[in-house]
């Protein structure tokens, strides 16, 4: 007769180093490991649309609904416990289990590698199996086994769980030892496993909270915080000795990486924030439209240069997490340069505000900060939890992300990191479930939010849509955003929080303006306007000046003979390359001491060193006296802190030029050059000039040398129009009408629509150029999913994560993201 000795649910390993020096962490210690740290996790990691979800799902099944995910999320390696995976360390496997059982998994050996051992899909298929007999809806059992499916990184789709082969699961008795595991693991969190769940419905929403959950439990589960103990000292304690112990272990954990939300002891106001200072009008309005907010929604804070909104977005985050009960909030800038500043600026406020929480580095680069920002806040900071932006060579993608562990930073409350950052959230590649659900308890802070590719600007719009449906608020902050790029955010977040998956009406009511604008799902868009404006004004005489380096160089000294700094802002590398070879050379005839010039673009050897040294000559803290020239692409365009006293710019969009001109006379300094004092914008272009002369309104010509290949020709042709009969521009009072004659329904798009050849084709090709990166961004982006749709649909065309930039690389607007 046969033995049938019960196979031991303590046995099969779950961990189990490498070969020659093995290092073995059973498969059911590991389970209690990930669901201890998940009981922990769930209020901290997933927003409260998510936790709601879960809740209403679990509670029919009795007991906390916390601790049903906590189980599940346990559950997460049970794919593990069949012969089939086992075999993979038959050198294990032979210490713990009995001749029987070591029989199935011998005849297996050889078979399986540790690498493509499908234990994830052998968990759904087990888990499918017990939910089946326990009447489970069949979307709850396909969401509920596809989550736990997609731990390493990837949903599979249901035929490949449905037809997972059964003798891989082993007989009878490994069903029955497996089913022994899962009650075992319910019972230590005090659930009924064995009932009905037929009232159990769960959506795609509590499903991804699940899946990223168990991502992070995993990992927290099984990095160095969880001392893996010998197998022998399991049996002498029990496992409920064993869960005590890693319930207490992993709230030491969470202390020590000082991962808990962001409470206020006071209802969060502007004075007790920056240390009493009085706020601005700006502040106050924020004030205004979020008191007694209760629901999500999306704020759109359009403002000039110098009015104060990093302090208002700050000041709408920290009311919006208390009022919502979130953790924190992730604030996103172009750059990394200015996210360093902001994160250092943001830690400075955090600590005279006496919080014990720090702003995090999310951006590449980061790990470079962690000693600094260590000994600054005088608390630890886990060097594994900052995030480094993937690597750009796609083939350096997998070793990065092994490395660094891109994603765990986003957990922290506070996080300070990029726009490509952000966008990751929403990029259809490896781990898209745990930046989601890692995103859906802060709120998603963007400053900065300027023009952009129709490539990025799509990327934006999912990303808002996105955070719309599963509840994470937005601020938006920008200087100088078209009413369509505003409409479209808003509408594209409206449409997520209420799950409509269909094209988005991207128009709403609100007119341009100095303002802010508050969206909810059942709100529509309400703008409060900045009536009165306390940033520095700007009376800017524009020069339109011809496109010859010589000429620009003469003109600039002219202004800045004895001492003075200019600004050059071009379009491409290779013009600011040209530039500068040439100021170098008019400077050495012109002058006995001549300026100093500093260039920089991305592709430079000395980027870091040209940057802070350009920090130093025209910053904030500047030399009183200085004498020098900068030349540079967008890197210098916007979110660095420069004060020029002239400024040459090359032809591009009216929004960024307005960025543009924000760099001129920044700061109120105590001296400028005689030639500087008034504000002058030496505007490039080509010669007016035909066939018949000069022709002042010869709007058809082209432009300098690739130019059109960065911008789209017919939005610099229409900013040409706009300003071509323009010898004074006052901002920022007139931004708001300068970006609606671009951008918006006037008179200008008639040219466009005319009979003009040039016109007709800079049209045809700004329309085929739009649909393209439309179409671009579409496969590069997760698809907007109702709760219907399957899990797998979220990775299924999967690639690299860095895909947040264009990927022809011929727009050098992607040197302000990097």
């Amino acid at each position: 007769m046969a033995d049938t000795t019960p196979i031991d649910i303590c046995a099969p390993w779950g961990k189990a180093g490498k070969a020659k020096t093995p290092k073995v962490h059973l498969l059911i210690c590991h389970a209690i490991d990930a669901a201890a740290f998940a009981e922990e996790l769930v209020d901290l990691m997933l927003g409260p649309r998510l936790r709601e979800e879960l809740e209403e799902a679990f509670t029919p099944l009795g007991g906390k609904w916390q601790r049903w995910v906590a189980f599940w999320c346990g559950l997460h390696d049970l794919g593990k416990f069949s012969p089939y995976f086992q075999s993979v360390r038959t050198d294990v496997t032979a210490e713990y289990f009995d001749e029987n059982a070591q029989k199935a998994i011998s005849a297996f050996e050889g078979r399986a590698v540790a690498a493509f051992a499908p234990h994830s899909l052998l968990t759904a298929s087990h888990l499918d199996w017990e939910l089946k007999r326990k009447n489970a809806p069949r979307p709850t059992r396909r969401f509920l086994t596809g989550a736990l499916a997609g731990h390493h990184g990837y949903f599979p789709n249901w035929d490949g769980i449905s037809q997972m082969a059964p003798k891989r699961l082993g007989k009878k008795e490994w069903c029955s030892a497996r089913q022994r595991f899962v009650r075992e693991l319910a019972a230590l969190w005090e659930l009924d496993f064995d009932q009905d769940w037929s009232h159990v419905h769960i959506g795609l929403r509590g499903a991804i909270g699940i899946a990223g959950l168990t991502v992070m439990c995993d990992r927290l589960a099984s990095d160095h915080y969880t001392n893996r103990i010998p197998r022998h000292a399991h049996m002498e304690k029990g496992t409920a000795a064993y869960r005590d112990e890693v319930r207490h272990k992993a709230r030491d954990t969470l202390r020590r990486l000082n991962w808990h939300p962001w409470e206020h002891r006071t209802p969060p106001r502007y004075r007790g924030l920056f240390n009493g200072e009085p706020p601005r009008r700006l502040h106050t309005l924020v004030e205004e439209v979020l008191d007694d907010n209760t629901q999500p929604g999306i704020m759109v804070i359009e403002a000039p240069t110098g009015e104060g909104k990093s302090r208002a977005g700050l000041l709408a985050s920290a009311m919006l997490v208390d009022s919502l009960g979130l953790t924190g909030f992730m604030l996103a800038l172009p750059t990394r340069a200015l996210s360093r500043t902001q994160l250092h600026d943001l830690n400075a406020v955090l600590a005279d505000a006496e919080f014990d929480l720090r702003g995090l580095p999310a951006f590449s680069g980061a790990m470079e900060d962690m000693p600094r920002l260590a000994k600054d806040s005088g608390i630890e900071l886990n060097p594994q939890d900052t995030a480094e932006d993937v690597a750009r060579d796609p083939n350096q993608e997998r070793n990065a992300q092994r490395r660094s562990k891109p994603d765990d930073a986003i957990l922290s409350p506070l996080v300070v990191g990029t726009h490509d950052r952000a966008q990751m959230t929403v990029i259809n590649a490896k781990w898209v479930h745990l930046r989601i659900a890692a995103m859906s308890n802060k709120v998603l802070v963007i400053d900065e939010a300027h023009a952009c590719d129709t490539y990025v600007a799509s990327h934006m719009d999912k990303l808002m849509w996105w955070c719309g449906s599963i509840g994470t608020p937005v601020v938006v902050m920008s200087a100088s955003l078209s009413k369509a790029r505003r409409d479209a955010l808003i509408t594209h977040w409206q449409a997520g929080a209420r799950l409509e998956e269909g094209p988005v009406e991207t128009t709403t009511n609100v007119e341009s303006g100095w303002q802010i604008t508050w969206a909810s799902a059942d709100e529509d868009a309400t703008a409060w306007p900045l009536e009165s404006l306390e940033a520095p004004q700007h009376d800017v005489e524009l020069v339109h000046h011809s496109d010859d380096f010589e000429k620009l160089a003469r003109e600039i000294f002219a202004h800045i003979s004895n001492d003075g700094c200019a600004l050059v802002l071009l379009n491409t590398k290779r013009r600011v390359d040209r530039a500068h070879e040439v100021f170098r050379r008019v400077a050495d005839e012109v002058f006995a001491s001549p300026p100093e010039i500093v260039s920089v673009h991305s592709d430079r050897e000395d980027r870091a060193e040209s940057e802070a040294r350009i920090s130093e000559l025209l910053g904030k803290n500047s030399p009183t006296t200085r004498h020098a020239v900068a030349i540079g692409t967008s890197l210098l365009e916007s979110g660095v802190d420069l004060d020029a006293d002239i400024l040459a710019s090359d032809p591009t969009m009216i929004d960024l030029l307005i960025q543009r001109i924000g760099r001129l006379h920044r700061h109120a300094r105590p001296y400028r050059p005689g030639a500087t004092r008034q504000q002058t914008l030496l505007l490039l272009d080509k010669d007016r000039v035909s066939k018949r002369g000069t022709d002042p309104h010869d709007d058809e010509r082209g432009f300098p040398d690739g130019i059109a290949n960065v911008y789209p020709a017919l939005l610099l042709r229409l900013t040409r129009v706009a300003l071509r009969d323009r010898s004074r521009l006052n901002l920022p009072e007139e931004a708001p009408a300068l970006l609606r004659m671009v951008y918006g329904d006037s008179e200008l798009w008639t040219l466009a629509a005319s009979n003009r050849k040039q016109w007709e084709r800079d049209l045809l090709t700004y329309m085929h150029r739009t649909d393209h990166e439309d179409y671009l961004s579409t496969i590069a982006t997760i698809p907007l999913l109702a709760q219907d749709q399957h899990l797998s649909r979220l990775t299924e065309h999967a690639g690299p994560v860095n895909r947040t930039r264009k990927p022809d690389g011929r727009n050098s607007r992607q040197e302000g993201t990097e």
